[in-house]
């Protein structure tokens, strides 16, 4: 599981853009990767400002 979470923060560091929750849903799906909401959930914040504050560090 620890592997699928730093996996999905990965990708969303390599990607163009900040992607909807619906586009992140689909690529998670589509890559097994974590949803959004389990993303949400593990780090008690909102899918963008996740994102974001990823984004930035990168």
């Amino acid at each position: 599981m620890k592997e699928m979470y730093q996996k999905s923060l990965q990708m969303i560091k390599d990607l163009q853009r900040i992607p909807t929750q619906e586009e992140w849903n689909s690529i998670a799906k589509e890559k097994c990767l974590m949803s959004y909401t389990t993303l949400e959930y593990i780090e008690n914040k909102r899918f963008h400002t996740l994102c974001k504050k990823l984004r930035k560090a990168s």
